[in-house]
């Protein structure tokens, strides 16, 4: 608000008054101040119930905390036709993790997988289908470390259809 606003304000508030008081009879005066007094009741009343709505209005829930790691599956287009299942994973963390070991087990027999992503040049890498059932597809790099907003992905190809049951980190297993 600019100074002649502020001005006009305090002068009106100062002569309105005094004026009204000269113009108006005893009676009328009573009846207008009562009027202004109640409209300013009402005024007052109408902030103060908006105040303690206000205060009665929870903010807004925050977002989850993911804990841990999460992944996605989607099936996509087999590149080799011995093996026309396929299934890309992505797999995601919520804090870095270094180095990192993954377990991604499927309800079917994996034939191969390819990882790719995670921020790329892996050292350390050891990777492969695990388990006599071939049902777990094991991935760890030591550098660099798997962060948040940098998703692993890993194509997983077989022979019949799959589904990923789970993805877990497991211990790091040093050469």
């Amino acid at each position: 608000m600019s100074s002649s606003q502020i001005a006009f304000w305090i002068l009106t508030s100062i002569f309105l008054p005094m004026g009204l008081y000269l113009i108006f009879s005893r009676s009328d005066r009573d009846w207008l101040w009562g009027s202004i007094l109640s409209g300013i009741g009402s005024i007052a009343l109408v902030f103060a119930i908006r105040g303690l709505l206000r205060e009665e209005s929870h903010p807004p829930e925050p977002p989850p905390v993911l804990v841990g790691i999460r992944f996605t599956q989607s099936r996509v287009e087999s590149t080799n036709p011995s093996l026309p299942y396929a299934l890309r994973v992505t797999i995601q963390t919520d804090k870095p993790i270094q180095p990192t070991a993954l377990a991604i087990e499927c309800d079917a027999p994996i034939s191969e997988g390819r990882p790719s992503g995670g921020g790329g040049g892996w050292i350390n890498v050891r990777m492969g289908v695990v388990g006599s059932d071939r049902q777990i597809y094991f991935l760890q790099f030591g550098y660099p470390p798997f962060l948040p907003e940098n998703p692993v992905t890993v194509m997983l190809v077989s022979q019949t259809a799959l589904t990923v049951k789970k993805v877990e980190l497991v211990p790091y297993q040093s050469r």
